[in-house]
C-alpha cells in the first residue's frame, strides 16, 4: 500500500538529489544485485563509507547503496615511469579516473519498506548522493527503545541502535588495545541504563575500567537536566547517580560463599591436611593433633592456645603431646586464624543471593575485580577469579532462568579470562549457553575482546548478530574473517580504522545485518592507570629531589 507522505518524500529526495557519476566499470563486469563498480565525476569525489541511490531502471524507486574500497583508477605508461625515475614526473590529471564499490543497501518502496531488489542495477545508471534526511531514513531504527551510539563521520548523521535486539541477541566488541572499544561499551552502558525503560548490568571489570560509568552517568544526567531547565545541584545529581551504581568488590562474593559452619569444616579438613604433611611418618603425633583440632572447632575457638588445650586433654603420651605443641607453636603459628578472623570473613562477604537483590534495585553493578582485600587473606590467582565471575554467571542463569521479570545484561571486559579458546584454558559451559540461550531470558552476554583469537568461538559466533569491529591486530584479522564471513572481511579497512571508530554490524540498525562506519561519542574514557609518561616524569622529580637533598 502506497504511503502518500513517504511516496512525496521520495519524489523530493530524488528531485534535489546531486549527481555524482555513473555505474560502470571499463573491464567488464557482472552487474549483480548485491554490489556495484561505480566511477564517480571528476570534481564530484565522494569520501568512502558515504550513502549514494540510483533510480531503479524497472520500478522508479530509489535504490541505496554504502560507498566501500574508493580508489583512483589510471592506466600506466612507461614513460611516465621512465620520467619518475629521472625525478621529473610528468601528472596528467585528465587520465585518472576515481572509482568506487557500492554495497547494497536496499531499495526505497513507496509504502517505506527497505527490500532487497528484485532486479540488478543497470550498467551506466546515474549515481546520485543521498541527501541527509535519506541517509537517516536508511539507517537508524523506528523503535523508540533506541540509543545513539555516535555518528556517521563526514555527515555527522547520528547512528543509533535498538535495544531490543542487543538484549535478544548480545554484543560483541573486538580491537587492539587503544581502539576505543571500551569507551565504545561505557557509551552504550550509560545510555542503555537511562533508556526508558532501562538495562541492568552486571560488569565483570578485571582492570577497575568501568568506574567510569558513574562519571558517565553524572554527566548525562547534568547534560539532561541543563536541557529541560532543571533546578538540581551537583550533590543532588551525585545522590542520584549513588543511587543507579553500586560497586562490589570480588573478593567479598569470594568470602560470600560460605558461611563459618562451612568455613569451619573446610579449615579443619586444611590443618588435618598440613598435620599430615609435617608430621609425615609420625602417626601418633598426627592423630593427637587432629583429635585436638576437631575438639576446637566443636567448642567453637579456633585458636592456637584451644588446640594447645585440647592437646593435653588427648590421652596421648607425654612426648607425643610435647611434640604436637611444639608443631603448633612452630609449623601453624601463622596458618590458624582467629575467630575473630572467621567472624570479619562473614561480615564482609556479599552472598549470591545479596548480589541478585542489588541487581534488582540497582541498574549497573561492577565486580571489582582489580581490587585488593587489605583485612583477609584470599587467593588472588586468575583461576579463582574466574571461579567467581562463573559462579556469578552460573547465579544470573538460575534467576533468569525461572523468573520471566528478571532481566540482566552479563558485561564482559577480556573475554579470554573466562571464555579462552580450547587451547588457551578451560572454560565452563555457562559462558556458552548464556551466549546461545541468555538473550532469550533477557540475560545475555555483551563482551569484550581485545584478542579475539584467544576467545572461544562457541561464544564469539553466537554473538556476531551485534559486531563493534575497531582496528584488530594482524593475528586477530583472520579470526574476523572466520565469525563473520569473507563478505565482511572485504569490507573491513583493517589497519586503517582511527581510533574511536568502527565498523558496527548489527541487528539493531533500520535494515537487520546492515554495516554501518560509525564514529563513537565519548562520554567518559575508561578509568585506568596512570600514563607512563606521567609515572617516570615523577620518579625523576623525586631523584632529582633526593639529590638536593643530600
Amino acid at each position: 500500500m502506497v504511503d502518500e507522505n513517504i511516496k512525496n518524500e521520495l519524489e523530493e529526495w530524488m528531485k534535489n538529489a546531486k549527481k555524482v557519476g555513473n555505474v560502470y566499470n571499463v573491464r567488464g563486469s557482472r552487474y549483480s544485485l548485491n554490489e556495484v563498480p561505480i566511477t564517480i565525476e571528476k570534481g564530484k569525489e565522494i569520501p568512502n563509507w558515504s550513502y549514494v541511490f540510483v533510480k531503479h531502471w524497472k520500478t522508479r524507486n530509489p535504490v541505496v547503496f554504502q560507498i566501500i574500497d574508493v580508489y583512483f583508477d589510471q592506466h600506466g605508461a612507461e614513460y611516465q615511469d621512465v620520467s619518475i625515475s629521472m625525478g621529473s614526473p610528468i601528472k596528467d590529471p585528465s587520465m585518472r579516473k576515481y572509482k568506487c564499490r557500492g554495497l547494497i543497501v536496499g531499495e526505497i518502496e513507496e509504502n517505506g519498506d527497505i527490500i532487497p531488489p528484485r532486479y540488478p542495477i543497470e550498467p551506466e545508471a546515474d549515481v546520485y548522493l543521498c541527501p541527509d534526511d535519506m541517509v537517516e531514513f536508511v539507517t537508524q531504527p523506528l523503535d523508540e527503545w533506541s540509543i545513539r551510539i555516535g555518528e556517521i563521520p563526514e555527515l555527522r548523521i547520528p547512528v543509533k541502535i535498538q535495544l531490543e535486539q542487543l538484549v535478544r541477541q548480545g554484543l560483541l566488541i573486538t580491537g587492539a588495545q587503544g581502539t576505543g572499544k571500551t569507551t565504545a561499551l561505557i557509551t552504550l552502558i550509560v545510555r542503555a541504563a537511562l533508556a526508558n525503560p532501562p538495562l541492568r548490568f552486571l560488569i565483570l571489570d578485571w582492570t577497575g575500567e568501568f568506574k567510569a560509568v558513574s562519571k558517565g552517568l553524572y554527566k548525562e544526567l547534568a547534560k539532561e537536566e541543563e536541557i529541560k531547565g532543571g533546578s538540581k545541584g551537583e550533590d543532588e545529581i551525585k545522590e542520584s547517580v549513588e543511587k543507579l551504581v553500586k560497586v562490589i568488590d570480588w573478593w567479598k562474593i569470594y568470602c560470600g560463599l560460605f558461611t563459618i559452619k562451612e568455613m569451619r569444616a573446610f579449615c579443619e579438613k586444611f590443618l588435618i591436611g598440613v598435620v599430615s604433611f609435617i608430621a609425615s611418618g609420625k602417626q601418633a603425633v598426627q592423630n593427637c593433633l587432629a583429635q585436638a583440632i576437631k575438639s576446637a572447632i566443636k567448642s567453637g575457638r579456633l585458636t592456637i592456645e584451644r588446640i594447645r588445650e585440647e592437646i593435653d586433654n588427648t590421652g596421648s603420651k607425654g612426648f607425643t603431646k610435647m611434640q604436637a605443641e611444639a608443631l603448633v607453636d612452630i609449623d601453624m603459628e601463622d596458618i590458624i586464624p582467629s575467630e575473630d578472623y572467621f567472624e570479619k570473613w562473614s561480615e564482609l562477604g556479599v552472598p549470591l543471593d545479596d548480589v541478585i537483590n542489588i541487581v534488582r534495585e540497582k541498574r549497573v553493578i561492577i565486580i571489582d575485580f582489580s581490587s585488593k582485600p587489605d583485612e583477609i587473606r584470599v587467593p588472588e590467582d586468575v583461576e579463582t577469579k574466574a571461579r567467581i565471575a562463573t559462579a556469578i554467571a552460573k547465579k544470573i542463569w538460575e534467576v533468569g532462568s525461572y523468573d520471566p521479570k528478571f532481566g540482566c545484561i552479563i558485561v564482559i571486559d577480556e573475554a579470554h579470562r573466562v571464555c579462552p579458546e580450547k587451547d588457551f584454558g578451560y572454560m565452563d559451559l555457562i559462558w556458552q549457553r548464556l551466549a546461545s540461550e541468555g538473550g532469550r531470558n533477557k540475560i545475555p552476554l555483551w563482551i569484550v575482546a581485545r584478542r579475539l583469537s584467544l576467545v572461544s568461538k562457541k561464544v564469539t559466533t553466537e554473538l556476531q548478530q551485534n559486531f563493534f569491529c575497531f582496528n584488530v591486530e594482524d593475528v586477530d584479522r583472520k579470526r574476523v574473517e572466520e565469525d563473520l564471513g569473507k563478505s565482511f572481511a572485504s569490507i573491513a579497512p583493517y589497519g586503517t580504522i582511527p581510533t574511536l571508530h568502527c565498523i558496527i554490524k548489527s541487528n539493531g540498525f533500520k535494515i537487520p545485518g546492515q554495516v554501518v562506519f560509525t564514529k563513537v561519542d565519548v562520554i567518559e574514557r575508561p578509568a585506568g592507570a596512570r600514563l607512563s609518561k606521567d609515572v617516570f616524569e615523577e620518579m625523576g622529580e623525586e631523584r632529582e629531589a633526593r639529590g638536593k637533598r643530600e
